[in-house]
């Protein structure tokens, strides 16, 4: 499992090569979890899960 508070923390050292880790990288910004996400996007958290991935 992944330190959340380490990367909301250190959101700056996150990567922003791919399409994936912006979307991580502006969701640990926010402070919201995969789900929210998904719920806000009409998406499932596995389809989040797979394009942060």
């Amino acid at each position: 499992m992944l330190n959340i508070e380490w990367y909301i923390n250190n959101y700056s050292d996150l990567s922003e090569n791919t399409l994936g880790e912006r979307i991580r990288k502006t969701r640990l910004i926010k402070g919201m979890l995969q789900k929210e996400v998904a719920a806000v996007a009409n998406l499932s958290p596995e389809t989040i899960y797979n394009i942060e991935n």
